[in-house]
């Protein structure tokens, strides 16, 4: 990265993610390349290890400046970084915009998201097969690409477990979810932590 540095000399060097902030900054002296860092999750449990509070003191007073998504994750960090911040919401795309609710929603939960660790889906499937025996009318599609973390695995296990094959769907990846979402019922939220979670602006955006 520093070589890149010296050899491209771009106006700026935007880091997204812990590591990435780190490697920029540590990259970056004698390039006179300005490094802006950026916080894309919840710090609590992310920047709070023994490590980070090492690097952070060390790397972050080198930066041009910080992004953060939310007061609260500026709040995390020292006054000095707070200062050399703005705080930039998630952008929404126009699409999930004016979008016509429906006259009626059908009985779905749906959530939407990749299918990783850190987004519990496993919760949220063991919870739906309790609710399923109250309201066995009701179903559950999660839409949503494989991230190749063993999530899709054990979500087809629990399903299996439960024989839920005709309530609870994996639909896969999806370009249009301002379509499938639109008539839910319900839109599920699981995950353990996010930063500005994306896929909740989008359903809050659809109503």
């Amino acid at each position: 990265l520093r070589q890149f540095m010296k050899e491209e000399k771009p106006d700026i060097l935007i880091a997204f993610a812990q590591r990435a902030n780190y490697r920029a900054l540590m990259a970056s002296p004698g390039t006179k390349v300005p490094v802006m860092i950026s916080i894309r999750t919840d710090p609590a449990g992310h920047y709070d290890a023994w490590s980070d509070k090492i690097q952070i003191p060390l790397l972050f007073p080198r930066a041009a400046g910080c992004v953060f998504q939310t007061e609260g994750q500026r709040e995390f960090f020292a006054p000095f970084l707070q200062k050399n911040s703005r705080v930039i919401l998630n952008p929404l795309n126009d699409k999930y915009i004016g979008v016509p609710e429906p006259e009626k929603r059908k009985k779905e939960v749906v959530q939407s998201g990749r299918l990783v660790d850190f987004k519990n889906q496993p919760m949220l499937l063991r919870a739906f097969v309790e609710v399923h025996r109250k309201h066995p009318d009701y179903v559950l599609k999660i839409y949503g690409g494989d991230s190749f973390d063993g999530t899709k695995e054990i979500l087809e296990g629990i399903i299996a477990e439960h024989q839920a094959q005709d309530y609870i769907w994996l639909m896969g990846a999806s370009d249009a979810l301002e379509k499938e979402l639109t008539d839910a019922a319900v839109y599920a939220f699981s995950s353990d932590w996010e930063g500005l979670p994306n896929a909740l602006l989008e359903a809050m955006a659809l109503g």
